[in-house]
């Protein structure tokens, strides 16, 4: 009897696997098996971000590059419809640009190093995103966004 609950749970555990995979990477089966990320290198400079300024819809693997000379992060940051970089900017607290939007991921590059991982993110067709550094280089300073470290990204 115990022999065969034994293949049972075998035969389980090989349906869940690939579920778990799924639930991990947050995307429905369809997207991995029909279209791989596009590589999106994104570079972080003292005080802006190289990027592109629209990209088709459907996956991309973001990578930042850090090539200034102090610690630089990427907010990937999907902004509400109707909303704006500008509006973002202002925003004095996270509950404000939490209300503008939402974070989509985050990833951090130490000076003259590339980030140690990607983001990788399914680009939603006709919405803006915002990269964004609010690092500070010490707490009396502004945060980078403030000094041009903000860039948005349209989505066509």
């Amino acid at each position: 009897m115990i022999g065969a609950n034994r293949g049972r749970v075998r035969a389980g555990c090989g349906r869940l696997i690939p579920l778990a995979a799924v639930l991990l990477l947050g995307s429905s089966p369809p997207m991995l098996i029909a279209q791989s990320p596009r590589a999106v290198a994104v570079i972080g400079l003292d005080y802006a971000f190289q990027a592109p300024d629209t990209l088709p819809a459907g996956p991309v693997a973001l990578s930042l590059l850090n090539r200034g000379t102090v610690r630089h992060e990427l907010l990937f940051f999907l902004l509400n419809e109707d909303r704006t970089l500008g509006e973002l900017l202002r925003s004095a607290t996270i509950q404000e640009r939490l209300s503008l939007g939402r974070l989509v991921g985050l990833i951090v590059a130490e000076p003259g190093q590339p980030a140690g991982a990607q983001l990788v993110v399914d680009l939603a067709r006709g919405r803006s995103y915002v990269f964004l550094c609010v690092l500070r280089d010490a707490p009396d300073k502004p945060p980078h966004s403030a000094m041009g470290m903000a860039k948005a990204l349209v989505v066509k």
